[in-house]
C-alpha cells in the first residue's frame, strides 16, 4: 500500500503566536459559545462528540480574531511548497483560493469516528494546555492503517478525502469546558 502524501510540522507556533491564539481559546471555551456536534458539519450524532465553532461565521473580518490572523502562517510559500513536492497529486495546493476554519474541542469520552472532509485538503492544528492531562485523542488515517500520536502545537496537512478519525479522549477533570482537554485548529481549502 502507497504511503499517504501528508505533511506534518511540529513546534508550528512562535510563543508570541502561542499567546494570541490561548488567549482566544479562553475566551472561546464555554458551553454557551462552542456548539455541539450537528451545528459543526456532522448531521449523525454518533459520528461525534466534541463542541466546536466556525470560526469565519463568528467574526465578519479576519483580523478581529486571533487564530485567524496567526493560522495564515500555513499558507506561506514554504509550506505549500513542502507540502506539494511530497506528491504530484498535491500541486493542487497552488490552485486553492478559498479556506474555512473550525475550531474543535474534546474532553472525557470525546471521539471522531472515520470520516472524510468535504473540502481538498485539511490542515489540522492540535493544542493542549503543558502538563497534557488527558489521554487518546490521536489521529488515525484509517484507510492507511496509520496512527499519528497527538503533539501539541503540531500542524498535519493532508488530502481532505482521506478517511481519518480521532481516537477517544480520557481525562480526570470534573469540570465541563475546563480548557484542558484536547484542540483542534481545522482549516479546509477549497476552490470558491
Amino acid at each position: 500500500m502507497e504511503k499517504l502524501p501528508y505533511l506534518k510540522i511540529d513546534n508550528f507556533y512562535n510563543e508570541n503566536e502561542l499567546q494570541l491564539i490561548w488567549d482566544e481559546l479562553k475566551f472561546l471555551t464555554h458551553s454557551h459559545k462552542l456548539e455541539l456536534p450537528n451545528k459543526t458539519g456532522q448531521i449523525d450524532p454518533t459520528m461525534k462528540h466534541n463542541n466546536g465553532l466556525f470560526l469565519d461565521s463568528v467574526y465578519a473580518e479576519r483580523r478581529f480574531s486571533n487564530i485567524l490572523k496567526v493560522n495564515r502562517k500555513v499558507f506561506s510559500a514554504n509550506i505549500m511548497k513542502q507540502y506539494a513536492d511530497l506528491h504530484f497529486m498535491n500541486t493542487v495546493i497552488f490552485n486553492l483560493n478559498s479556506d474555512a476554519t473550525l475550531l474543535s474541542y474534546y474532553e472525557n469520552a470525546g471521539y471522531y469516528k472515520s470520516h472524510s472532509d468535504t473540502a481538498v485538503i485539511t490542515i489540522l492544528t492540535w493544542l493542549f494546555k503543558e502538563p497534557k492531562q488527558f489521554e487518546g485523542g490521536n489521529l488515525i488515517f484509517t484507510d492507511f492503517k496509520e496512527e499519528i500520536n497527538i503533539k501539541n502545537n503540531t500542524v498535519i496537512m493532508f488530502p481532505s478525502h482521506t478517511k481519518h478519525e480521532v481516537t477517544a479522549i480520557k481525562m480526570e477533570s470534573k469540570n465541563k469546558f475546563s480548557g484542558n482537554g484536547r484542540y483542534c485548529i481545522s482549516q479546509f481549502m477549497s476552490i470558491k
